[in-house]
This record gives structure tokens, sequence and C-alpha cells, in this order.
């Protein structure tokens, strides 16, 4: 199992603290704000670099003194470029747990989508790209009151197991698999990851 301390509340905090005027427009045009953010988001990896600890880390590190970070700004920075660098951080994050996983021996071939984030086709594709690994999105995606319905079902014995529920229940609507182009030009910027936290974190705990 893999925590992240911050995942879709630092983009909530993003959208509700620096990207007020989409709040405002899709208020008005009845648009999702999240998508405006990200509209004009760059197409491959920003060069941007986002620490997503605004609670401390999750897993592996589980380091409640390391604190968020954007790094790499210019006046060149956009903010559907910081939104996306938001995204390609707590992405890292996933990242570097199935990376763990898999040296472990836990075989991962695919990945399961659920929850708000299943919603943004950018994010769906990213994490397919960053953790190289085809994404499975289905067709409900809010796991805990499917889980909670195919549960109350098998109680009241429409099905014989939970498994059979399962089964029958969840239905697997697209399969996202991972951009070559993007997939050779994101592990370089992998590596420079994984060596923001063991460089600041020294800053951290003064």
């Amino acid at each position: 199992m893999t925590l992240n301390h911050s995942g879709g509340l630092l983009l909530r905090w993003y959208r509700d603290t620096l990207c007020k005027d989409k709040l405002i427009e899709a208020e008005k045009s009845g648009s999702d704000a999240y998508d405006l953010m990200l509209a004009d988001a760059p197409s491959g990896p920003t060069d941007l670099m986002v620490l997503p600890h605004f609670a401390g880390s999750g897993t592996p590190l589980l380091d409640t003194t390391s604190r968020g970070v954007f790094l790499g700004m210019t006046f060149a920075t956009t903010q559907a470029g910081l939104a996306k660098a938001v995204l390609e951080g707590l992405t890292f994050e996933l990242r570097i747990n199935l990376d763990l996983l898999r040296e472990s021996g836990i075989k991962i071939d695919r990945l399961h989508a659920v929850g708000g984030g299943a919603r943004s086709d950018l994010w769906l594709q990213l994490k397919a790209d960053i953790c190289e690994t085809p994404l499975r999105v289905p067709r409900v995606t809010e796991a805990a009151c499917l889980g909670a319905a195919i549960l109350a079902s098998v109680g009241a014995g429409n099905y014989e197991s939970a498994h059979s529920a399962v089964q029958e229940a969840v239905i697997i609507d697209r399969t996202i698999t991972p951009c070559k182009k993007h997939v050779e030009a994101y592990p370089r910027r992998y590596e420079l990851y994984q060596e923001l936290h063991p460089t600041l974190s020294p800053l951290f705990r003064r």
C-alpha cells in the first residue's frame, strides 16, 4: 500500500489559491475549473519541479518535516505549466512507490484509476507515461461507493461472493496506454526529481 498525504488536495489548493480566475470563469461558463487550469499545459514534460510534500511526505519516506517546493520558475512560467508540474510531482511520487514494489518482487503490469483524478484525461495519460504502465479506467470511478453497493448486494444474497459481484459490477471503460514519445522524455526528469528530497531535507530540518 502506498500513501500520499497531498494528492488531490494539493491540486485543489492550487486551484483555490492561485487560479481564482478559473473558478470565476468556470462558474460563468459551466465548465470545470480543473480543465480550464490545464487547458494550455505543455504536451510534454514541464521544465519545473514540484515536491508535493505540503503535509509532509507519504511513503516511502514518511518524513513529517518535508515541505512543498516549486523549483525552476522563470518569467516564462505559466499558470497551466505550474498546474501540470503539480500533477507531475504527484505522479513521480507514485512512480517511486511502484518502483519499490517491483523491486520487492511484486509484478505490476497495469494500474487502475479511481476517484476524482480518474476524470482528468491529462492526469491519466501522465500516470501512464511516467509510470510506463497501462492505466485501466472503470466505468464507475467512485470506487468507495461502488464497493459499498457491491458488499450490500452480496449481503442481501444477490451474489454468491464478493468476487462474483465484482466480476459483474466492475466494468473497464477504457485503457490508457503510455505514449512512447513522452515515456522517452520523462526518465531524466524522474532522476532529477528523486534528488529533490535528499538535497532539500537538511534545510527543512533547520
